[in-house]
């Protein structure tokens, strides 16, 4: 649980580019599409009778010299180090914003059409719209003219 006085703190964030996002696509992609631990990284993990006196062996990679060696923990902290990288219920590990986005209005194939068009692969465009006329008790929006819809 997060002290609640941590959200009454007025926050600095210093935020600045740095390079082009290559390096922290680099970085950051093994967290989205695997977990903190793959399978082949555990060599193996003693049956003790008890958490406290069980050990396991996994490889670890050195920063400096971004080669395995291996790494003797006891399950307990094994355990500890895993569960950091499980995010609190109600967090997603990629959130979508843009055209991803769920409530986005804008269809995929829509876009697609925005960007050939940009590009100068699509010389011109056929529209065959369909105009739907409003009730004359309809609502008309002031801002878009649309459907004003009442709920």
């Amino acid at each position: 649980m997060i002290d609640t006085s941590v959200w009454q703190r007025r926050w600095s964030v210093d935020s600045e580019a740095v390079g082009d996002g290559k390096a922290a696509m680099a970085y950051l992609a093994p967290y989205v599409i695997r977990g903190a631990v793959s399978n082949w990284r555990v060599d193996w993990c003693d049956d003790a009778d008890s958490l406290d006196e069980a050990h396991c062996r996994l490889q670890v990679k050195r920063s400096g010299t971004r080669q395995y060696r291996p790494m003797a923990l006891s399950v307990q902290e094994f355990i500890r180090r895993w569960l950091q990288h499980v995010l609190p219920a109600g967090l997603h590990r990629v959130r979508h914003y843009g055209f991803l986005h769920s409530s986005s209005r804008r269809s995929l194939k829509e876009l697609r059409i925005l960007i050939a068009v940009s590009l100068g692969q699509v010389h011109y465009l056929v529209c065959h719209e369909q105009i739907v006329m409003p009730e004359s008790n309809a609502m008309l929006c002031p801002v878009c003219g649309g459907l004003a819809s009442t709920r």
